[in-house]
């Protein structure tokens, strides 16, 4: 997805969900966008670098910056759906 692409809050929605999904080799159904991060999904710390990595090829845009306590507080998937926007935003993205 090019970072100067518009997309709809579903269409963003539907792709991270779809990036974790494969990440973590688990069908999509499972990645409901309430689904917390570390508990419903059992990401480690590993796993997370994997997503980050996996959403900046996805979507072209650098992503979690694990250092910055505001990013680090992303809990589940609608939490990292907004974060993704922001990002997405920041790069131009209307």
């Amino acid at each position: 997805m090019n970072p100067g692409m518009a997309v709809s809050r579903e269409e963003l929605t539907t792709e991270v969900r779809g990036v974790l999904a494969e990440t973590l080799g688990i069908p999509l159904r499972q990645v409901s966008v309430d689904a917390s991060l570390e508990d419903g999904l059992a990401l480690d710390s590993l796993k997370m670098i994997e997503i980050n990595v996996a959403l900046e090829a996805r979507f072209g845009v650098p992503m979690l910056d694990f250092t910055n306590e505001d990013e680090t507080r992303i809990r589940n998937v609608r939490d990292l759906v907004t974060f993704v926007r922001s990002r997405l935003d920041t790069a131009g993205a209307p």
